[in-house]
């Protein structure tokens, strides 16, 4: 990369991106969540591209347009971390920007460090509008169904991408089921419509091990 920068021409990008974590929230299968994503930060680190794991409800995103580009811009931000806001234009990643200790108020740090950082204002994006900007750099997705009786709302989120999506999005989204967990006749006709993968999974090592592996395969491509 240093020799690519030396000369005149401007400095190289990285594309940002980014894998989403789909499932319920009941305890168990949040707590494999969570696990899959802690995994994820470690694993990533082996990829070329800068790459964030992200829970649907852990994350925000805020937007405006830069001032001196006139490209979007994105602030995303994992919930309760608030260690830091990473900053995307267009689909380019910028920086990893730490928000200030003595700011507690998350909107306020960002909106201040887009004002002074780049001369622009932000609002922060409703779910589906975070949706909506994630699955147009084409993500990586895993949708976790661990257990039978909980609500499904991950299947909302799964068909709204799937909706949005190109041929490469759907080609990047897997379905990992616990063996015996019964599926719905409904989420059998989204998945083969689209000709998402599955794979089954009887232990939670077994799960790990297998998101593990199909990031390292995928991320990058």
């Amino acid at each position: 990369m240093s020799a690519a920068n030396s000369g005149a021409g401007p400095a190289f990008r990285p594309r940002f991106r980014a894998i989403l974590l789909l499932g319920s929230f009941d305890p168990d299968t949040r707590a494999l969540l969570e696990k899959s994503q802690a995994l994820l930060a470690k694993t990533t680190l082996a990829l070329e591209w800068p790459t964030m794991a992200l829970l649907v409800d852990g994350f925000e995103i805020y937007t405006g347009i830069s001032s001196t580009s006139g490209a979007a811009m994105y602030f995303i931000v994992e919930s309760g971390e608030r260690s830091a806001a990473h900053i995307v234009e267009g689909s380019e990643w910028i920086d990893s920007v730490p928000l200030p200790a003595d700011q507690p108020d998350l909107e306020e740090a960002v909106t201040s460090l887009a004002r002074q950082r780049f001369d622009a204002s932000v609002k922060k994006l409703p779910i589906l509008e975070k949706l909506r900007v994630l699955s147009a750099g084409e993500p990586l997705t895993f949708l976790v169904r661990d257990k039978e009786l909980t609500r499904g709302g991950e299947y909302i989120e799964l068909a709204f991408i799937l909706g949005l999506g190109t041929e490469r999005t759907r080609n990047r989204m897997w379905f990992m089921h616990r063996q015996l967990v019964p599926i719905s006749k409904m989420a059998e006709e989204i998945l083969d419509m689209y000709g998402v993968a599955s794979r089954t999974y009887a232990t939670e090592n077994e799960l790990l091990e297998r998101i593990a592996r199909i990031t390292l395969y995928q991320a990058d491509r």
